[in-house]
């Protein structure tokens, strides 16, 4: 799911970068994360269930992702509904109508 979350940002949307924390004890959610190619991106500490916790920011930048991205992904639609968005095709040749 986040790999055609990620699809439909960079190539549907035009996206460049993508951004994504998760708290440092959620070893499900960081290996997810790091197996789509995002790089961490520091941290913070922020409030989990009422006490501080540890959460750890990545970013994905379009080229990373270009070289793990999926190839089985499909747009149907979007390129009518960009207009609705405020975005125009950024790869037309991608999307399908």
């Amino acid at each position: 799911m986040r790999a055609a979350v990620l699809h439909l940002a960079f190539v549907g949307l035009g996206a460049h970068r993508a951004v994504t924390a998760a708290f440092a004890d959620n070893a499900q959610s960081i290996g997810v994360t790091r197996s789509l190619g995002y790089e961490e991106n520091g941290w913070e500490v922020d409030n989990c269930e009422g006490k501080p916790a540890r959460q750890l920011r990545y970013v994905l930048e379009l080229s990373a992702w270009e070289t793990r991205r999926c190839t089985d992904i499909e747009f149907l639609g979007l390129k009518a509904c960009l207009p609705m968005l405020g975005l125009k095709a950024k790869r037309t040749d991608q999307l399908m109508n």
